[in-house]
């Protein structure tokens, strides 16, 4: 998929594909392969569409970062670039409990653009 600059490759089931973002299941871990230009880094966005607060953890490679996003708040995360590398799997990971009135809706919501390496 074809995502803010780069792309973006589905290879689970705790994934959902979407126009222009994907979405992460309840208490789940996707994990998804990014492709960027070379000179250039990813960064997603990423949303609590929950109605409860989560705790999102994104890793690559070996970093980690954590947000903690109410419902409906958005937090920003810059996806760790390795030298000469322009293909990263990430793997985002949200806590929060389906929401018992829509227990298959997805709880997070990802957005990924490019931006110039730093």
């Amino acid at each position: 998929m074809a995502a803010g600059g780069g792309s973006i490759s589905f290879i689970d089931d705790a994934t959902v594909p979407a126009t222009g973002y994907f979405l992460v299941r309840p208490k789940r871990t996707g994990v998804v392969v990014v492709t960027v230009p070379d000179g250039r880094q990813a960064v997603l966005r990423v949303t609590n569409t929950g109605t409860v607060g989560d705790d999102v953890r994104i890793a690559a490679g070996e970093r980690a970062e954590s947000l903690r996003l109410a419902p409906g708040e958005s937090g920003r995360i810059r996806v760790p670039v390795t030298p000469n590398r322009t293909v990263t799997a990430v793997a985002v990971t949200t806590t929060a409990p389906a929401d018992v009135e829509r227990p298959r809706q997805p709880i997070c919501r990802v957005r990924i653009h490019t931006e110039r390496r730093r």
